[in-house]
């Protein structure tokens, strides 16, 4: 795979975040004015952006499988500075993953709609709770440039930022881990999706 298809693909995730960020935003100022119709649009919006960021991710695969290939036949590998893991079956089938509902932290319950809400809403929670969150090495860090270029980082409350690039569970288990690290390790964690079910961290 050529260096500047690379390049490319990286510009254009760079790009996919600030329109993600920028749909994250419109969310919340929806939110915060109790407009159901621009919550709607915002809902909307986000979700075409999240499958066209699962589209990218998986890009990100099929690139890496083909330069581990070109690795393996002698040719020079493009460096990979994270390796990509995805939710996907080895057979190339997709797997639908069933989207959140809502997210309870002990008796507290937010409303949520895709996955890397999860970790955002429960970060922003503690920051709630005038808790500081600590710099986590590949997770949370004060700036945007705290990360590899692949990672996928959303904005939090208090102007740092959150690598949320992970499947369902491991978001889960990421906002697990935030709660256990800044004080609520007694509090549960459970995240309601449109199914019905019930998963806890």
């Amino acid at each position: 795979m050529p260096q500047n298809s690379v390049k490319l693909l990286t510009s254009m995730n760079t790009e996919l975040n600030v329109y993600i960020r920028n749909a994250w935003l419109q969310l919340k100022d929806a939110a915060t004015k109790e407009s159901w119709p621009a919550s709607q649009e915002a809902f909307r919006k986000m979700e075409r952006l999240q499958n066209l960021e699962q589209q990218s991710r998986n890009l990100q695969q099929q690139i890496a499988h083909l330069s581990d290939a070109d690795s393996v036949s002698g040719h020079i590998p493009v460096t990979h500075e994270a390796p990509f893991v995805s939710d996907n079956p080895p057979d190339g089938t997709r797997r639908t993953t069933i989207r959140p509902k809502e997210l309870r932290i002990g008796t507290h319950r937010l409303p949520i709609s895709i996955n890397n809400q999860i970790a955002i809403a429960t970060a922003n929670w503690i920051l709630k709770q005038g808790k500081v969150i600590p710099t986590i090495r590949n997770f949370v860090h004060p700036t945007d440039s705290g990360f590899p270029r692949s990672a996928t980082t959303r904005r939090l409350d208090n102007g740092s930022f959150m690598e949320i690039g992970d499947s369902q569970d491991a978001l889960i288990q990421k906002a697990r881990k935030l709660l256990n690290i800044c004080g609520f390790r007694d509090l549960n964690l459970e995240v309601l999706l449109e199914n019905g079910t019930l998963k806890t961290a």
